[in-house]
């Protein structure tokens, strides 16, 4: 379940957000249908952005982005 703005979690709990955080350090991005408070504090402090689209259908979204890329004129 995702976390909210004021609720406590354990220092076990925080270890593991970092570690996801560690994980996907190398992204430039990281999509998902929601994400909690903490799980975004992690993925900040890694240096990662994301994306959320809370009416996800990931095929379809990821194509968007691509179809939208090529519009604007980006060829990579």
């Amino acid at each position: 379940m995702p976390t909210f703005i004021g609720e406590k979690i354990s220092a076990e709990e925080w270890k593991i957000y970092q570690q996801i955080g560690e994980i996907v350090k190398d992204c430039k991005y990281v999509a998902g249908k929601n994400f909690g408070n903490y799980t975004t504090k992690a993925l900040q402090e890694a240096g990662t952005d994301f994306l959320m689209n809370h009416s996800f259908q990931p095929y379809e979204w990821i194509d968007s982005l691509i179809e939208a890329r090529d519009m604007a004129g980006y060829r990579d």
